[in-house]
């Protein structure tokens, strides 16, 4: 899972795009800190408007990594060229004992 931890770095140790694309339950319920929630259902409408570049490196995520293999497909259709799947998804993210928020708009209850 170091591997996977590694990834939520790009080039250089930038910060990418983390999108788990579960539902908003289920993101509330326990995601990667950092994550933007983009649910599956929805990629084909909202992407286009919340992900202009589509060279930009995301790292797509679910519970189990099934999901995100299907949306990674749609967002190579919708013209993103550097979508990867977090292999194992969040379930396996926290099974290594990373770290996993739970709730809605956690950033902003950090006050």
């Amino acid at each position: 899972m170091q591997e996977a931890a590694r990834l939520l770095l790009g080039p250089g140790g930038a910060r990418i795009a983390v999108l788990d694309v579960r539902e908003r339950h289920e993101f509330a319920a326990g995601h990667i800190p950092g994550s933007s929630p983009l649910p599956r259902g929805l990629l084909e409408f909202t992407a286009p408007a919340v992900l202009p570049a589509r060279d930009a490196l995301l790292v797509v995520v679910s519970g189990n990594g099934e999901r995100a293999a299907r949306a990674a497909d749609t967002l190579a259709g919708l013209g993103c060229t550097n979508a990867r799947v977090l292999a194992g998804g969040r379930d396996a993210w926290r099974a290594a004992g990373l770290p996993v928020e739970t709730g809605w708009g956690v950033a902003g209850k950090r006050y």
